[in-house]
C-alpha cells in the first residue's frame, strides 16, 4: 500500500505491519505464552476490580499498526534504535570490545558507557509509536501535537537533545517475584513532578517518560539516561512492585 509516512511525512510504500513495542521485547521476555499466544490484560481493570481480564488469547503477534510508517524508517531509522536497544538489554551478544560497563550500588545498576542517542531514541519512538498508534492498547498515550512532531523530527534526524529533554527513568522489577516478569501493562499517562510522564511496563522494565524537569526532584533526576553514556536503573526491593504500581494507577 502506497501512502503517507508518519514518520518522513513521504508518500511511499507502508508497511503491512509496524510494531509498537518492538517484536524482540515480546521474545527475548517471553511474553508469549502457550501455542505461541500474547496474553494480556488491562491493569487498570484489573486494579479496580481484582480480576485479571483477559483481553486477547488469539494474537499471535505484539501490538502493531498497519500502514503508518515506510520500510525505510522503519528498518534504517527506527530498526537501528532497536537493533542497540536488543543488544543494550540482553547483552550477551555484544562482542568483546563492545561489553557494558556495569557498577552496582544499593538500589540501583549502573551502565557507564551506554550509546545515549541510540538508547534514548529507541525509548522515544515507542512513545511516539504509542502516540500515533490506533490500538487500544495505547489509548492513553496522548501526545499534544508540537510534542509528537518535536519527538517525530528527533528520531527522523537522530537528535537526542539534551538530557534533560524528556528525560527517561528506568525501573527494573526482575528482583521481585511477587510479579512475573513477562507482564505487558497497559500504557498510562502520569505526573512526573510537576511534568506531564508516560509509563510502559514491559517484560520486567518499567519506563518512565517526562515531557520535562520542571518539580522533579534533584535526586530522582540524577537517575535518568545521560549524555555521558550513564544510566541509572532502579532495581525494585523484593516485594515492593505491586505497592509502586497502585500508587501509579490510583493517581494517573
Amino acid at each position: 500500500m502506497v501512502g503517507k509516512c508518519k514518520l518522513c511525512l513521504r508518500n511511499k510504500s507502508l508497511q503491512k505491519i509496524s510494531h509498537i513495542i518492538p517484536s524482540f521485547i515480546y521474545r527475548e521476555s517471553d511474553l508469549f505464552h502457550e501455542h505461541n499466544n500474547l496474553i494480556k490484560f488491562d491493569l487498570t481493570k484489573f486494579l479496580e476490580a481484582g480480576e485479571a481480564k483477559v483481553l486477547s488469547y488469539k494474537q499471535k503477534s505484539g501490538e502493531y499498526d498497519k500502514y503508518i510508517i515506510c520500510k525505510d524508517c522503519d528498518t534504517n531509522i527506527i530498526g537501528n534504535y532497536e537493533s542497540y536497544a536488543s543488544k543494550f538489554f540482553f547483552a550477551d551478544s555484544l562482542p568483546e570490545d563492545k561489553k557494558l560497563e556495569i557498577r552496582e550500588r544499593k538500589g540501583f545498576v549502573d551502565c557507564l558507557n551506554a550509546n545515549y542517542s541510540k538508547l534514548k531514541l529507541f525509548f522515544l519512538s515507542i512513545l511516539w509509536r504509542a502516540s500515533v498508534s490506533e490500538r487500544p492498547l495505547f489509548s492513553e498515550i496522548n501526545l499534544e501535537n508540537s510534542f509528537e512532531e518535536d519527538i517525530r523530527r528527533m528520531i527522523l534526524t537522530n537528535n537526542p537533545k539534551k538530557d534533560t529533554d524528556y528525560p527517561i527513568f528506568l525501573i527494573n522489577s526482575r528482583l521481585d517475584k511477587s510479579l512475573p516478569s513477562d507482564y505487558l501493562f497497559h500504557p498510562i499517562q502520569m505526573k512526573v513532578g510537576k511534568e506531564k510522564g508516560f509509563l510502559f511496563g514491559f517484560g520486567g522494565m518499567i519506563i518512565i517518560i517526562s515531557l520535562g524537569i520542571e518539580g522533579i526532584p534533584s535526586s530522582h533526576l540524577e537517575n535518568r539516561i545521560h549524555e555521558n553514556g550513564l544510566v541509572s536503573t532502579y532495581l525494585i526491593p523484593p516485594g515492593a512492585t505491586w505497592e509502586l504500581i497502585l500508587d501509579w494507577y490510583s493517581k494517573k
